[in-house]
């Protein structure tokens, strides 16, 4: 489908001013004054999509996007961004059916996708279903061995469930030493040192998974506390 020179030229310069600087809120306010002045459009709603996930409206962000994921107007790599975003949005939701349908429909366009690969696992984790979690992690690493997210992601599973202990430390530590700045995978491979009872070398690592910005201080604190605890007892 031929696309409109003018209008792919206006979202040009919103992606150029606002979302590649991540100014999101004045870039929906530029998007939806393009929609309202030339219609429902799909690479409108792509951007909007984008947009609306950044600033957390998730519910907002699906409704740009579900619509679109098999749009003839969006190119093959957006095709593919949409079904994963979908995908991401869905998870935040708990909606892990519909997160696990997108994320299948990203790996049915691109079945190389690590990171596919490894959102979909993270469901499955999410579900319990903790084989497929595990397999999924792996495919993921044999497309991209550099995707620190699905060592972590393995690492921290086989952690939780106490199986190849030795194996979760090794692919917590390749995740950290991928993004060292990371306080959710300093985390892990604290958590997976501690179920190795390996509690002073836990403790260590989980105080230093504090000292980098995150969401999640609140479960790193409990590790931390649980790993001093046995630490102490020694």
């Amino acid at each position: 489908m031929k696309k409109n020179s003018k209008l792919v030229n206006k979202l040009d310069n919103i992606l150029d001013t606002f979302i590649l600087k991540g100014k999101y809120k004045p870039a929906i306010e530029d998007l939806q004054a393009m929609e309202k002045e030339s219609g429902s459009n799909d690479l409108i709603s792509y951007y909007l999509g984008i947009c609306f996930l950044n600033v957390d409206n998730y519910h907002k962000a699906a409704d740009c996007l579900k619509n679109i994921s098999t749009s003839r107007e969006l190119s093959i790599m957006q095709i593919i961004q949409c079904n994963m975003l979908l995908g991401i949005i869905y998870t935040e939701l708990g909606t892990y059916s519909k997160a696990e349908k997108f994320f299948k429909k990203s790996l049915e366009i691109n079945p190389e996708s690590s990171m596919s690969f490894s959102a979909l696992g993270y469901v499955y984790y999410l579900t319990k279903k903790f084989d497929m979690a595990i397999f999924n992690f792996k495919k993921a690493l044999q497309c991209d061995p550099n995707n620190a997210s699905a060592h972590n992601n393995l690492g921290y599973t086989l952690a939780e469930l106490g199986i190849n202990l030795n194996e979760a430390v090794n692919e917590c530590r390749k995740a950290v030493a991928l993004n060292p700045d990371s306080a959710a995978y300093r985390d892990s491979l604290g958590w997976a040192m501690y179920k190795t009872e390996d509690y002073k070398a836990a403790v260590a690592e989980l105080e230093q998974a504090l000292k980098f910005p995150t969401k999640n201080q609140e479960l790193i604190y409990e590790h931390l506390n649980t790993a001093i605890k046995k630490r102490d007892r020694l």
